[in-house]
């Protein structure tokens, strides 16, 4: 998501759900609590025990005006996962403590930018939200590492806890079948992210309330696996691929991305920042997604199966999970076209081309007149 509409709807998570606008009085709230994070700067806070008693618990108790049930979710970070990789690349920030008397950090991004930091935020923030004094009838859920904690306290936590979903994207589907299980049947889910409103239409037949809403900001064991085999059928591949050449040449009449980045790059004079991907390339790229949607596929499994990221178009090196190009070898050391020389007094055995068992050509600094 572009930062500027993800901005935008930060903004929009300070107002409430407007019932002029014809958003009713719903039975659970269900919220992402990192973007309530994002969104709630600490302002004047001095200490992380003024941010929580100034700040955020007074935001959660006034969300219990229009609910009579409120959730917070939070991410969990799991070490070695293709999101602490993802995570790593976004920028590294500065790692504190989180203790009441501790001082709050100058920069509140740069803090949450610090796996550890929002770890130790988020178990701060949930065991002070279930202290808040509640009203006879009213209950409040806070998701804590692989726990919850609950107001008024509660045995009956087994749909919801233990719970390895990582995304907090995911992990709201959960508490909303929770909160559907137990009588609620107007849900509202306040989040940031777009996904959560596909997984929301995906999850809306399976866990049967009356109405859910997505406010963007404004405010089991039942298991269903999906089986992935990680080859891709012939069939799908022909389909998608005819999908790419199209995404890039509206008359192109190709049926594999291989023959289209080949006519656009000789007929059309295309870039290769403009041409489809290789075959090699794209299947990879499908993996990915599909590994995604498997993910996305267990929204409302507390304790989901995830297949090794390595059969999906992923690869761990010493920094982390990356994205898996593709399989085919890189073109400088494959095309010996490419190779050349930089000598510029007679070829030796160091040579680049005598290397390769090759004869240098123009493209050399010697011009192959070595």
């Amino acid at each position: 998501m572009r930062s500027g509409v993800k901005a935008d709807l930060l903004r929009c998570l300070e107002a409430d759900l407007p019932e002029q606008n014809g958003v009713p009085v719903v039975d659970a709230t269900i919220l992402d609590g990192a973007a309530v994070v994002q969104m709630l700067n600490p302002g004047t806070s001095k200490t992380f025990q003024e941010y929580g008693e100034r700040v955020f618990t007074p935001y959660i108790a006034a969300q219990f005006q229009k609910s009579h049930r409120v959730d917070l979710v939070w991410d969990l970070y799991l070490p070695a996962s293709l999101k602490a990789s993802t995570r790593q690349k976004r920028g590294k920030g500065t790692r504190k403590r989180v203790a009441p008397s501790t001082a709050m950090p100058k920069n509140w991004k740069n803090f949450l930018r610090v796996d550890q930091n929002k770890t130790e935020l988020f178990t701060f923030l949930s065991q002070k939200v279930v202290h808040i004094p509640l009203a006879d009838g009213k209950e409040l859920y806070a998701s804590d590492g692989s726990g919850v904690l609950c107001s008024p306290a509660e045995s009956n936590l087994a749909r919801l806890a233990p719970c390895s979903q990582e995304e907090a994207d995911t992990r709201l589907l959960l508490h909303v079948a929770d909160a559907v299980q137990k009588g609620c049947t107007k849900i509202t889910i306040r989040t940031v992210d777009t996904e959560v409103v596909v997984l929301a239409v995906a999850s809306f037949s399976k866990i049967g309330p009356d109405e859910l809403w997505i406010a963007f900001g404004a405010g089991s064991s039942f298991r269903e696996l999906l089986c992935m085999p990680n080859e891709i059928s012939e069939k799908a591949l022909l389909l998608l691929e005819r999908y790419v050449v199209l995404m890039y040449d509206r008359t192109s009449e190709s049926t594999n991305v291989n023959d289209a980045r080949k006519q656009l790059f000789t007929q059309k004079s295309r870039t290769l920042e403009n041409i489809p991907p290789t075959q090699a390339a794209l299947k990879q790229h499908i993996k990915r997604t599909r590994y995604q949607a498997h993910c996305w596929n267990q929204a409302l499994v507390k304790d989901p199966e995830m297949p090794d990221p390595s059969d999906w178009g992923w690869t761990r090196d010493t920094t982390g999970w990356q994205p898996l190009c593709t399989t085919l070898p890189e073109a400088s050391k494959s095309c010996h076209e490419l190779i050349h020389c930089s000598c510029k007094k007679g070829c030796t055995g160091r040579c680049k081309c005598v290397k390769a068992a090759l004869k240098c050509t123009a493209l050399c600094v010697c011009s192959g007149d070595c």
